[in-house]
C-alpha cells in the first residue's frame, strides 16, 4: 500500500474476521506491536501502526524487497553451511534484541524470516500467532507443526527458549533441506511424540560440521531447560 503521508510503500496486513472479535487478543496484540515498532534492528521489520478501519483490524509495516528463507529452501534444498551459520548469527541478534525489549516470536519459521536486497535476514511477524493461537478453542496447531516447541503442544508456557526451538528447528530444515518433523498433517498426539523422535541432525546431514549439528540440537533440546540459557550463549556457540 502507499502511506501518502510519508510518501512510502509500505506492507500491510489485514486480520481474517475470524480473529478479530477477540478484543483482549487485539489489545494484547497491540501493545506488543508497539514495542516492535519501537525497535530499530536491522534483523527486524519495523512495524509502523496497527488499527482499525472499515471494521477491519490492520497492521502497516516495513516493506522487505527480497523473499524468504522459507522460497530460498523451497528452491535451492539444502543451505550451505556457512550461509546458514551467518544468517542464524543476525536472527539471534535479532531476538536478542526483541526478547530484551520484552518480547518474543512465537512463530519462528523460515518463512518468517525475510531476506533483503543486501542479503540481510530480517524476522518478520513478531507477536502475530497470539491473534490466530487457539482462536477457536480446539486442539488445532496454529504455529507451524515442523517448528513449533514441544511445550507449545502441551499447553506450557512460551519463553524465549520456545523462539529458540523454533529458531533451531529452522536451521535443521535449511541445512538438511528437509524439515526435522516428516509430516506436517499430523493430530496434536502424532506430533508430540514426533518432537521426541527427531531424526539427529548429523544422519541427516552427515556432512555438516560436528560443531554445527551440536548447536542445533542443543537449540531443539525437547525441554526448555537442556536448552541454551542465554542468547548470548548462543551466539558465542554460534560464532566458534
Amino acid at each position: 500500500a502507499w502511506d501518502a503521508s510519508l510518501e512510502r510503500e509500505v506492507a500491510v496486513k489485514i486480520l481474517n474476521e475470524q480473529y478479530g472479535g477477540d478484543v483482549e487478543r487485539i489489545a494484547q496484540f497491540e501493545r506488543e506491536a508497539k514495542i516492535t515498532a519501537s525497535l530499530s534492528h536491522p534483523n527486524i521489520v519495523r512495524v509502523f501502526t496497527v488499527g482499525e478501519d472499515l471494521g477491519r483490524f490492520f497492521i502497516a509495516m516495513e516493506l522487505v524487497e527480497g523473499d524468504s528463507l522459507e522460497a530460498e529452501i523451497r528452491r535451492r534444498g539444502a543451505i550451505p553451511e556457512e550461509e546458514i551459520l551467518s544468517m542464524a548469527i543476525e536472527v539471534v541478534h535479532g531476538l536478542a534484541a526483541a526478547h530484551e525489549a520484552g518480547l518474543i516470536h512465537r512463530d519462528v519459521k523460515p518463512g518468517n524470516i525475510l531476506i533483503d536486497g543486501e542479503g540481510r535476514p530480517r524476522l518478520v511477524d513478531f507477536g502475530l500467532a497470539l491473534l490466530t493461537d487457539e482462536a477457536d478453542g480446539s486442539q488445532e496447531i496454529w504455529a507451524t507443526p515442523y517448528y513449533v516447541p514441544p511445550e507449545t503442544l502441551e499447553g506450557q508456557d512460551e519463553d524465549f527458549r520456545s523462539d529458540m526451538y523454533a529458531l533451531g528447528a529452522s536451521l535443521y530444515h535449511a541445512l538438511a533441506g528437509r524439515p526435522p518433523c516428516p509430516d506436517d498433517s499430523l493430530s496434536v498426539d502424532e506430533l508430540k511424540i514426533a518432537k521426541r523422535e527427531v531424526e539427529p541432525l548429523g544422519q541427516a546431514a552427515s556432512h555438516l560440521n560436528r560443531s554445527t549439528v551440536e548447536v542445533v540440537e542443543l537449540a531443539m533440546a525437547h525441554a526448555p531447560g537442556d536448552r541454551f540459557e542465554n542468547y548470548e550463549v548462543l551466539l558465542d556457540a554460534l560464532n566458534l
